[in-house]
């Protein structure tokens, strides 16, 4: 009796170290998943850091295109002071320069719809890695709570048996 009692309670020793081991893996499978998470955030930013970056320098161009735009009227002004028989050529530069102005203008539109759409994105990036790292704490804090009550069952189980084996055992 003592030897099954013994055995019993040695089965049962590996039944609590086995389900400690389950418990560490699980612990360690869960903070590879939240490092996961973690880094596919970091990645995202990097791409929208990547945006933020092409839309600044798109917007020095667009200075850049409004300086030079500024120049050559000025400069077509006073050629077209200077001789009568520039005002075909300064005609011509006049509507290129109102075809930039254009294009310049539907940029600037193009540059507000993207940073409207950049700006809605982001904000449903940012909701949505809120709401999933919610779901990730909710769901670790009902694995935990579940795990601990199985873990509580398993030990009160596992005490009353080898209360009852010490009782035989006595007996």
């Amino acid at each position: 009796r003592e030897e099954h009692a013994q055995e019993k309670t040695a089965q049962q020793q590996a039944k609590i170290n086995e389900l400690e081991n389950t418990v560490a893996s699980v612990a360690v499978g869960r903070s590879e998943l939240l490092d996961d998470l973690v880094t596919e955030k970091e990645r995202r930013q990097e791409a929208v850091d990547s945006h933020l970056n092409y839309l600044e320098t798109v917007r020095q161009e667009k200075t850049g295109l409004l300086k030079e735009i500024e120049f050559l009227k000025t400069r077509c002004q006073a050629e077209s002071d200077k001789a009568e028989r520039k005002v075909a050529i300064l005609a011509k530069a006049l509507a290129d320069l109102e075809s930039l102005e254009l294009a310049v203008k539907d940029r600037e539109q193009q540059l507000a719809e993207t940073e409207i759409h950049h700006e809605k994105t982001m904000a449903e990036l940012r909701d949505q890695h809120r709401k999933e790292l919610e779901e990730l704490h909710q769901e670790k804090e009902r694995l935990l709570r579940d795990k601990e009550e199985q873990y509580q069952s398993i030990i009160d189980k596992l005490q009353t048996d080898v209360a009852n084996a010490e009782m035989e055992q006595a007996g």
